[in-house]
């Protein structure tokens, strides 16, 4: 006859339940829109309405941590993503079933960005030595207003290939997003010296220029991105941006127009459409 050790069982039991709950606030927190945070082991418990799945969130399922004092809060939209691209990664299944070359190539493909995302970091873990992957996913992140993890991916790209003119012109545009200007205008100088005759960083340059209120520079930048571009898009976003300085910056500037001066900052150039064999 086996004697089992009763705290053992009890020990079993806790550690099970704990677990059952930490896995169900899990599945629960890509439904839930408002989580608390636990102080102690970092979990994010989520407020549920469903009141088949409603379980009780004074306390920590995983640690049981007091949490009757915590506020609810409100998830972000980066935060959304970020876990729907774990979820993604989860009903993929195993990342060793395809090559990096072919998770980046099936990311490529793919018109879910979610997808894209999940297939560009699969890539990455299989292989961390691709620029151009880097940066893909930095405009990914980027465009869905997560901009510390795009210039992350954008300062790695530029580690593995310095003279990756497209990753130091996104860099310097995110940086510009976050007001960090002085540090957005080295970079674009770089991105120019690279490549002087790339239209769209001489006009996402001057877009820089005009939020510092170097008015002047700016101009001069969107002249020689109106010059240098051959489709006519940079000239006719150039004409604009000179005339609305001209008329309302210069004369004193509105806080309305502050948002103004970056449309069209950066729609070229962001993606590397190279071969993926280019790193």
């Amino acid at each position: 006859m086996i004697v089992l050790n009763s705290k053992k069982i009890k020990t079993a039991i806790i550690l099970t339940f704990a677990m059952t709950f930490t896995c169900l606030a899990a599945a629960l927190a890509f439904a839930a829109d408002y989580y608390k945070l636990c102080g102690k082991c970092g979990l994010k418990v989520p407020k549920v309405e469903d009141a088949v799945n409603k379980f009780d969130i004074n306390f920590c399922p995983a640690c049981g941590n007091d949490m009757k004092q915590s506020g609810f809060i409100a998830k972000t939209a980066g935060e959304k993503v970020l876990e729907l691209i774990k979820q993604k990664r989860r009903q993929i299944g195993d990342v060793r079933q395809l090559k990096a070359s072919e998770w980046f190539d099936k990311g490529e493909t793919s018109e879910d960005k979610i997808m894209k995302m999940a297939c560009f970091i699969n890539a990455i873990e299989l292989d961390n030595t691709s620029a151009k992957v880097y940066n893909n996913l930095g405009v990914l992140y980027d465009e869905k207003l997560l901009v510390n993890e795009a210039i992350s991916c954008f300062r790695k790209a530029i580690e593995l290939k310095p003279a990756y003119a497209i990753a130091i012109n996104n860099l310097a545009k995110c940086l510009a997003d976050i007001s960090r200007y002085d540090e957005a205008v080295e970079y674009y100088k770089k991105a120019i010296e690279l490549e002087p005759d790339n239209a769209v960083f001489h006009r996402n340059y001057a877009d820089t220029l005009a939020r510092q209120k170097k008015y002047d520079e700016s101009i001069a930048e969107y002249k020689k991105s109106a010059a240098l571009d051959k489709k006519g898009e940079s000239a006719n976003i150039a004409a604009f941006k000179i005339d609305l300085i001209t008329r309302r910056f210069k004369a004193g500037a509105k806080p309305e127009d502050n948002e103004a001066v970056k449309t069209g900052a950066i729609e070229k150039n962001k993606i590397d459409a190279k071969p993926s064999k280019n790193k």
